[in-house]
């Protein structure tokens, strides 16, 4: 089955994602079980854009209590549908946490794209949260932490090991390979540049890649009702993400037609009905009224960003989680 005809036939999605009119979604399909190295990758290129603006790298989520929504989203949604999302990590929080049967990850940067695919990679290579959290960092795995250790232990663990710049070069060299030569994509220099940007920037700055709120901070937060619900809480999040990775189900898109500013966005989609409505509301919030205002930012872009799903046929009654709003739309 052809990209495009597993597209606009077999993703529950509902959404059309290439150039033109969309078509209504076919009903009682199914999603696939894996997608092939090749239609993954037409997938992000197909659906992805030109690199858009942003103020920064944006490599870590800057939300502190994004968890908060979490109970909401799972009262809510049931496990099988599909995730949409904005941004860097926090989006695995949110998989881990609802159960997609697959998942769509937008940004205005192409660079979340590449921070993504090294996730990808590093998830793949890693058998267990330890080996995963040590190869993002370039550190030697610590000894002591096991299925049953908390991410507080985790992180305090890995945190007392020096990251290792030997380790750091041939970890970056088994991502590159992982994504070129065992998945064959077709990445271009600029690519590769940027995921080796990325990847030293986690080796250089460890759990500090952003001031405030660190890597740790964001990991051992709880949702509110004490739970701890970090992809890296458990060994069972874990290894769903790796697995939804490991069968390409997990596709990253670089697009300006997406809400730049709303970087906690998950919405259950299941049918070929229209509501774009989620978007224009995700829009007009203050907060992307101000950063459409910031010097440098095409204001024009800024507001199609999210006029642009208008003919994209989305559930009838998607759910919409902001750690600032709980509501369905």
């Amino acid at each position: 089955m052809t990209t495009r005809r597993f597209l606009l036939a077999g993703l529950v999605l509902g959404l059309s994602l290439s150039a033109g009119t969309p078509r209504p979604a076919a009903r009682g399909t199914e999603l696939p079980s894996r997608l092939s190295d090749r239609d993954f990758w037409r997938l992000v290129v197909d659906s992805s854009e030109r690199d858009g603006y942003f103020r920064s790298d944006n490599l870590t989520s800057n939300e502190l209590l994004y968890q908060r929504v979490i109970p909401d989203l799972v009262r809510r949604t049931r496990p099988g549908a599909v995730y949409l999302g904005v941004g860097p990590e926090q989006n695995f929080t949110y998989m881990a946490a609802v159960r997609p049967a697959f998942a769509v990850i937008f940004d205005i940067r192409r660079g979340n794209l590449l921070v993504h695919l090294m996730y990808k990679a590093l998830f793949e290579l890693s058998r267990d949260r330890a080996e995963f959290v040590s190869m993002l960092f370039s550190k030697p795995r610590p000894r002591g932490i096991g299925a049953n250790s908390t991410v507080s232990e985790l992180f305090t663990a890995v945190g007392s090991v020096p990251s290792d710049e030997g380790l750091h070069a041939r970890n970056l060299k088994a991502i590159r390979d992982q994504l070129t030569r065992t998945h064959g994509l077709p990445l271009v220099a600029a690519d590769l540049d940027g995921i080796d940007y990325a990847y030293r920037t986690f080796y250089s700055r460890g759990f500090a890649i952003r001031y405030q709120p660190t890597y740790d901070d964001l990991m051992v937060q709880t949702d509110g009702e004490g739970v701890s619900r970090s992809y890296l809480a458990s060994e069972a999040s874990f290894a769903f993400l790796k697995d939804l990775e490991s069968r390409n189900l997990t596709t990253p898109r670089s697009r300006r037609s997406t809400c730049p500013t709303s970087s906690s966005t998950s919405i259950r989609t299941a049918s070929g009905r229209r509501s774009a409505g989620v978007w224009r509301r995700c829009h007009s919030t203050p907060r992307a009224r101000s950063f459409a205002r910031r010097p440098g930012v095409d204001r024009a872009s800024a507001g199609d960003s999210c006029r642009a799903l208008d003919p994209w046929p989305t559930n009838p009654r998607p759910v919409f989680g902001s750690r600032k709003s709980r509501r369905r739309v």
